[in-house]
């Protein structure tokens, strides 16, 4: 099955402010990662409270992540992706990404990720089960672990 994005605007395309961190959020696996959303930017000022808002708004219980057996292609904008999508909580991975988007867009007026997300996963062979305890923030070059409960 192919799923085009090509149509959609770009949605990781941020335009570079001065002053400005390039940010991304993610569930980290050992092959790889689950996105969360697209590129955003925080001002320096911002980053802190940021955080603080998204471990108060963020609050998801621990949970395991399953994947479909067979590949799928993904058309991005600019290239097609062999990847594994998420079977089991993608309830979980939607909520997570609605909740993410609603505290980036006040920070970043311009933030826009796909209209209708795919939680998947990149990799060449199917990943084994995820246990998610915690998701990234990845805020220029530091990596911020959010817990979950």
């Amino acid at each position: 099955m192919i799923v085009d994005y090509s149509d959609d605007e770009k949605p990781n395309k941020t335009i570079h402010r001065q002053g400005s961190f390039p940010c991304f959020a993610y569930i980290d696996c050992k092959h790889g990662h689950i996105s969360l959303g697209g590129n955003f930017l925080l001002n320096l000022h911002q980053i802190e409270k940021f955080l603080e808002d998204v471990k108060a708004e963020m609050v998801y219980k621990e949970f395991n992540i399953t994947f479909e057996q067979e590949k799928s292609m993904l058309k991005g904008v600019e290239k097609e992706y062999e990847v594994f999508k998420i079977s089991g909580n993608k309830m979980t991975i939607f909520q997570m990404i609605k909740s993410l988007e609603k505290i980036i867009k006040t920070y970043d007026r311009n933030y826009k990720f796909y209209n209708n997300p795919i939680p998947h996963i990149t990799t060449e062979q199917k990943p084994k089960d995820v246990y998610v305890k915690n998701f990234v923030i990845q805020v220029g070059q530091r990596r911020n672990i959010i817990n979950l409960l």
